[in-house]
């Protein structure tokens, strides 16, 4: 009837909106922006190495993915972690063990947040600075990047690496694509620690490592950057 005001149903104006809701696991929305990008790279399914993986689904950037299907590898070099991935990701292979330029076996500083544990003694005396206390130093066993392909044969093609690993990313990333392995995006945490977010500082130094690898950043959430191949990007079509 002309002139009336058409009020929206209850349906529309409560359940509606949760037909368009999206759930992220990750810190700041990455494996939102990680599942838009992969799409269109026309990546419905595909495998991802999440090193330093922590929580299976606690600020998880590939947790999402699992749900959707993906399939992985998990690498932390706690052993309480991986016991938790075990037993929410069984389609996963979990790994603990730290990830190096070597084989062997480091003392690992385990601090309380244990996000903040790292095998890096520089790192570690920042932290303490920071005011963090080390509840324990472990030692891990370390695998360097050709000794985790020999035991991951799904390392050695995936489509997508989530790294964060306290110090090191660049070489972890170089050793795999010097082996042949090019993941298609890859995220990585970029920004150095403080315990207030507004007196962290961004490692552009990392980013522009990263995209001389012949990558392309594609997306920054501070806390993290997302980067994509060029390679691929230009393909996509």
């Amino acid at each position: 009837m002309e002139g009336k005001t058409l009020r929206p149903s209850w349906f529309q104006r409560f359940a509606g909106p949760y037909l368009f809701a999206r759930k992220s696991y990750a810190q700041c929305g990455e494996d939102l922006i990680l599942r838009f990008l992969l799409e269109g790279l026309h990546k419905e399914t595909g495998t991802y190495l999440d090193i330093g993986a922590h929580h299976p689904y606690y600020l998880n950037n590939t947790y999402l993915l699992y749900a959707r299907h993906w399939q992985g590898a998990n690498i932390d070099p706690l052993s309480e972690n991986i016991e938790q991935f075990d037993a929410v990701r069984p389609r996963d292979l979990n790994v603990c063990c730290g990830i190096a330029s070597t084989t062997g076996v480091r003392d690992l500083y385990v601090f309380d947040p244990k996000t903040l544990s790292t095998f890096d003694p520089e790192t570690a005396e920042r932290y303490k600075l920071q005011g963090h206390r080390i509840s324990e130093v472990r030692q891990v066993q370390m695998l360097d990047v050709g000794d985790l392909l020999n035991r991951c044969e799904l390392c050695r093609n995936v489509d997508l690496l989530s790294i964060d690993i306290e110090g090191g990313e660049i070489e972890v990333i170089s050793g795999l694509l010097e082996r042949g392995v090019a993941p298609s995006v890859i995220v990585c945490e970029t920004v150095g620690y403080a315990a207030r977010l507004p007196e962290a500082v961004k490692d552009l130094n990392l980013v522009k490592s990263i995209c001389d690898l012949g990558y392309l950043a594609y997306a920054d959430t501070f806390v993290n950057t997302i980067f994509v191949s060029k390679d691929k990007w230009r393909k996509r079509q």
